[in-house]
């Protein structure tokens, strides 16, 4: 059974994703980069840059929705390199809603 869990936005809002990194046992770890890319519903870069570093092996990224954004769901794209050099990509979503 699988969950996913969708989050939406209006307009205007801001979105934030947060990213964990852990090693094999689960332990929280700092990644030697963590990088996101924002999307929009027809696949368009939006917004990209280097993740916030919050504690150890916890990083976000913040992205101000336009007043003017399409509406539909949206990605975040983060790329995280660990110290031994594996790359892990990890793909959310999110989806911008009308203001109400």
């Amino acid at each position: 059974m699988s969950t996913e869990i969708v989050n939406y936005y209006e307009r205007g809002e801001t979105y934030r994703g947060r990213l964990y990194v852990r090693d094999d046992d689960g332990n929280l770890i700092d990644a030697s980069t963590a990088t996101y890319e924002i999307y929009d519903p027809s696949e368009t870069l939006k917004d990209s840059g280097n993740m916030t570093h919050v504690s150890t092996g916890t990083y976000e990224c913040y992205y101000d929705i336009p007043s003017d954004a399409a509406l539909g769901e949206w990605s975040c794209v983060c790329t995280v390199t660990s110290g031994a050099g594996r790359k892990t990509i990890v793909r959310g979503r999110f989806v911008v809603v009308e203001k109400v």
